[in-house]
């Protein structure tokens, strides 16, 4: 190996910056070059977990991506293990479905978040999610942002993130890269976290120097009290979060704040005058809602993508292990 060669950086640290001429792309890096403008300021949302699977060259795809905790990936890996035992017996492999029933066993009663069944390595992953504020509040959907479905049909939109290939060596455009080198230094500040969650942040910054962003999602937030405060998890696409706002205000506000001076009609008329519209905000007498855009940054080392920090909130136990603690403090489920 050569001087040179040797100085070069590890694959996962390197940000390759490429200008791409296609005019999607075009107009994705001069809409995201506006919004470090428009919404210069970038605050920590929390963390977003996934069930990655590594690829044969060493890189690793998405299976899913889930905002609650890492138990719910370790539920879906579980999953995937049935799945793929039910496929081995399809084809008459009784060992590999022998290898992916005991995957799945094993996820049932362990709190693992890395496992391997045969050749196949699966981890849990886990990334942050960030808000882009500006003076007016969150930044919402940019018109580059794919939305194909019709109002009323968000939930049919293909995940964007499942099959999705964590690559930190990829190229990307200008504007992308340097919202990565943005984010990978970003640390939680002490004001708003416990120390140990500062500490596992500012631990990642050298155990896991690279990163990949994940196609951005899409939640509510209500302008309550002076402040932007998000209500949902994140969704694919602008209208599916959309949907779910007009399914809000139709159905479940006027129950929430039936005691509140803001009467149901008043809610059930915003629903109306959202559903069939692309708008991504209502007002509501003195309440403001909007739709906001959610970039996701999954940090990565020289083992792959980073798994979830001793700090997080991990409080539920495997199916099984769960329903052993509810035996033992004497729960009974079923007639007997």
């Amino acid at each position: 190996m050569s001087d040179g060669q040797a100085e070069l950086p590890e694959p996962h640290r390197v940000i390759s910056m490429t200008r791409f001429d296609d005019p999607v792309s075009v107009i994705s890096d001069t809409e995201a070059w506006r919004a470090r403008d428009t919404y210069p300021d970038i605050m920590g949302r929390g963390p977003m977990f996934a069930l990655v699977e590594q690829e044969a060259d060493g890189r690793w795809r998405v299976l899913l991506a889930d905002e609650g905790n890492p138990q719910g990936c370790r539920d879906e890996l579980a999953r995937e293990c049935r799945l793929r035992a039910a496929d081995a017996v399809a084809v008459k492999d009784r060992e590999a479905q022998r290898l992916w029933l005991t995957g799945a066993r094993r996820m049932d009663w362990e709190k693992l978040n890395e496992l391997k069944v045969g050749e196949h390595r699966f981890r849990i992953a886990r990334g942050d999610m960030f808000i882009r504020m500006g003076p007016d509040g969150p930044e919402p959907p940019r018109p580059s942002d794919p939305d194909p479905m019709r109002p009323g049909e968000g939930h049919r939109a293909r995940p964007r993130t499942r099959g999705f290939l964590i690559d930190p060596a990829a190229a990307t455009g200008m504007s992308e890269g340097m919202l990565r080198i943005d984010l990978l230094s970003f640390v939680y500040p002490s004001s708003r976290v416990p120390h140990d969650v500062r500490a596992d942040s500012l631990r990642a910054l050298q155990s896991h120097p690279g990163g990949v962003l994940l196609p951005p999602v899409f939640a509510i937030t209500e302008f309550t009290e002076g402040r932007w405060t998000p209500m949902t998890g994140g969704a694919d696409t602008p209208q599916e979060i959309r949907d779910t706002l007009v399914t809000y205000l139709r159905d479940v506000a006027p129950a929430v704040y039936a005691e509140d001076a803001v009467p149901a009609a008043h809610f059930r008329a915003a629903a109306e005058a959202l559903a069939g519209t692309r708008r991504d905000e209502v007002r509501c007498a003195d309440r403001h809602y909007r739709v906001m855009r959610l970039e996701r940054l999954i940090r990565v080392g020289p083992d792959g993508p980073e798994s979830p920090r001793a700090s997080d909130w991990d409080p539920e136990l495997p199916v099984e292990a769960q329903a052993e603690r509810d035996r033992l403090n004497g729960v009974r489920y079923g007639a007997n």
